[in-house]
């Protein structure tokens, strides 16, 4: 069976697949239920390697630029991974969310449960990011762009097996990849208001440093042009909105774990718990700890967004035009916007 696949791949794609491992290759696509197109499948044959049996010394002595392959590893059980090192006993940590939703927020709190972040991640169904082996930015202006980041073409119903207990990935995905990915194992969704979502990634368009979310450049005018532009919100909290009460989902929401208080961050902790294995209160005292801890991200300020002055009637016009409220309305949250009302 496994034979006639390779085969049959093999006349598909024009090309070989380069993966040894033929028996977690047949597992993984047969989980793709042939959903995947002929050109992404030829990307993937061509995109992996397998590091040494043993997962000893990564090659890093190629240029980014001249790399072609996916570095994976081997666990002593035979199973593949992208990094051998782990933490905790938690079970995979697989994280997609809304941008601004609050990303980096749970993702310090799956640190203090002990959770090891990979330097894995991706947005759409199939874009890897994979900044591993590169430098931690010293500045924003470093990270601006993702310009360290590696990116690749890799089936997001793959990338998520590639995650080992003690690990967690973070994402913004969206499409029939993530579903797939649900309907076969755990997704942390982190969701949060529209409104506040779309006013935060106005601030942080055009910021100076880590700190700094420009106040001055968050006007009507450029929420609004948030709204017509960033794709990525809209497709991410739209698959969202339509797999959150699946059985696999472990739904997060930012207003709930940041609110501080236990009552309110029950169904959110809950949830996190049902994630990782932990018990409730070892992430109870971990979210605590992410919201009163000093260090933060180069996403995560720790500031919250306010939609005074800037969510005019114009601006709540052009976001019921791109179907926002009524989004907004499937996620949990007003369909229209009170102090307008």
């Amino acid at each position: 069976m496994i034979k006639w696949m390779l085969n049959l791949l093999r006349r598909a794609c024009g090309t070989r697949y380069l993966l040894e491992d033929t028996r977690y290759l047949h597992e993984q696509i047969t989980a793709l239920h042939e959903k995947i197109d002929i050109y992404h499948r030829a990307m993937f044959a061509n995109q992996i390697s397998l590091a040494n049996a043993q997962g000893g010394t990564r090659d890093l002595s190629t240029p980014w630029s001249n790399r072609k392959h996916v570095i994976l590893h081997n666990t002593e059980a035979g199973r593949l991974c992208f990094e051998l090192e782990a933490s905790g006993s938690g079970e995979p940590a697989i994280v997609c969310s809304i941008p601004k939703a609050g990303t980096y927020y749970v993702a310090a709190a799956l640190d203090y449960m002990g959770y090891k972040r990979l330097n894995i991640g991706g947005s759409g169904e199939y874009t890897l990011n994979d900044y591993r082996y590169v430098a931690a930015p010293s500045s924003y202006a470093e990270t601006n762009g993702f310009s360290a980041m590696i990116r690749w073409d890799l089936p997001f119903t793959i990338q998520a097996k590639l995650v080992r207990p003690g690990q967690y990935s973070l994402n913004h995905r969206w499409g029939e990849q993530l579903r797939l990915a649900c309907e076969s194992g755990k997704i942390i969704f982190i969701v949060r208001d529209l409104r506040h979502i779309i006013v935060s990634a106005t601030r942080m368009k055009h910021r100076k440093d880590f700190a700094d979310f420009q106040e001055a450049y968050c006007t009507p005018g450029n929420v609004i042009e948030t709204i017509l532009q960033d794709a990525v919100i809209f497709s991410s909290a739209l698959t969202i909105a339509d797999l959150m009460h699946e059985p696999n989902a472990c739904l997060v929401r930012f207003e709930e774990l940041a609110s501080g208080d236990r009552g309110k961050m029950e169904p959110s902790v809950q949830a996190l718990s049902r994630a990782t294995g932990l018990d409730a209160e070892q992430v109870f005292a971990a979210v605590l700890q992410a919201s009163n801890s000093k260090e933060r991200s180069w996403s995560y300020t720790g500031q919250h967004s306010t939609l005074d002055g800037k969510w005019t009637r114009e601006v709540e016009a052009a976001f019921a035009a791109k179907g926002g409220d009524i989004l907004n309305e499937r996620l949990g949250y007003p369909r229209e916007y009170a102090p307008l009302a």
